[in-house]
């Protein structure tokens, strides 16, 4: 499957996703842990398998394929070694790109670590051939929504690396480290570091569903008004 095939599947998903918000701090795992489609396919056939779901209309329209990959999302931290592959990188920071913003002031910046020696001294939990986005954003472009709107952007990064098969889980623990190296990573320096997204293979003996913890009861953070 070419790259175009893959971004026509994950821009169907960014779709569906539209506000969000920047949830993707914490493991979590609605009650509902699945819905009623089918296993779920090896990391290796997720993108085949997402795309075949794509190509279905009715799916389609019913956003169940979006809501499938809400209902499955989880931040991972069983990673193991493992190379992520560079067209897939490619595509989850164009996924990050189509996020919405304010004002289309797209104030957000995306730094890849893909050296094992660099990316372990910021995070300790990296193993090699893992990949660490850095988010970061630039409040001379816009100062009231920056930071929301970077992290609608990080959102959608993580729910790429998730379609295409990978576990992936957002830190802020080492915003001091990157901080302070910001010229050596490149990353412009009147910008915030807002978060760093760890991206690889996980142990495929982890149950999932299992391991993800759970959201409250959906009546203790909602009320309709009149």
């Amino acid at each position: 499957m070419n790259k175009s095939t893959i971004f026509i599947i994950l821009s169907t998903l960014i779709v569906f996703t539209g506000f969000t918000g920047f949830t993707g701090f914490t493991g979590c795992k609605a009650n509902s842990n699945s819905f009623e489609s089918g296993s779920k396919p090896e990391p290796e056939s997720r993108v085949s398998a997402l795309s075949e779901r794509v190509i279905n209309d009715e799916l389609k329209e019913s956003g169940v394929f979006a809501l499938e990959l809400f209902a499955d999302s989880y931040s991972a931290s069983d990673f193991v070694e493992g190379q992520v592959d560079p067209a897939h990188i490619e595509l989850m920071l164009m996924s990050g790109m189509k996020a919405p913003s304010a004002k289309n002031a797209q104030p957000w910046h995306f730094t890849v670590v893909t050296r094992y020696e660099t990316a372990s001294e910021l995070l300790s939990f990296v193993k090699d051939g893992n990949v660490l986005i850095i988010v970061s954003g630039n409040p001379d472009i816009i100062t009231d929504t920056m930071e929301f709107d970077c992290g609608l952007a990080a959102q959608n990064i993580q729910l790429a690396a998730e379609a295409l098969g990978y576990g992936a889980r957002m830190y802020i623990e080492p915003i001091g480290r990157i901080d302070k190296q910001k010229n050596k990573l490149g990353i412009p320096g009147n910008h915030k570091v807002l978060t760093a997204i760890l991206i690889g293979p996980v142990d495929a003996g982890i149950d999932t569903t299992a391991a993800a913890t759970t959201r409250n009861d959906l009546s203790q953070h909602v009320n309709y008004a009149d």
